[in-house]
């Protein structure tokens, strides 16, 4: 068996391409008229971006709950900030949805920066003044009741 080989005219050539511009078209176009590919002016969304919810939610909560840190209530603006964002994005505003979840980080980093450093603070003042000796040592009293208790 012998292959042979021909390059095609500058016709041939052309005719090809068109009835694959006519399949390709053919495919892309449902039974009722409405075209599946995208015109070639449509705006594709960029990706959402980051809300930053369950860090500010998880910063105004648990530094209040464990620590009694009413600086963590600053958490509330990043939460406001952080809600923000769907919003914005799903309503086509991108770069305002950015903005916010920028602000939104902003606000998390400053309260957790608030709550890091207070709680610090705290620790170094109740263990270098007599409040901390005291504290400690009733501590330590109910912490060694407690053991005694658990040994009966």
């Amino acid at each position: 068996m012998k292959l042979v080989t021909r390059t095609l005219s500058e016709a041939e050539a052309r005719e090809i391409e068109d009835k694959k511009m006519e399949n390709q078209e053919f495919n892309n176009t449902s039974q009722y008229g409405g075209s599946f590919s995208n015109p070639p002016h449509s705006h594709t969304a960029p990706m959402k971006p980051k809300n930053w919810m369950t860090e500010a939610i998880l910063i105004t909560i648990l530094p209040l709950c464990c620590l009694c840190n009413v600086l963590s209530l600053l958490g509330i603006v990043s939460i406001v900030y952080a809600n923000q964002v769907n919003r914005l994005y799903f309503a086509g505003r991108y770069g305002e949805a950015e903005q916010a979840s920028k602000d939104a980080k902003m606000w998390f980093l400053i309260t957790l920066g608030l709550v890091l450093l207070t709680t610090i603070l705290s620790i170094i003042v109740m263990t270098a003044t007599e409040f901390g000796t005291i504290f400690w040592e009733n501590f330590m009293e109910e912490f060694r009741r407690g053991l005694e208790d658990a040994r009966r």
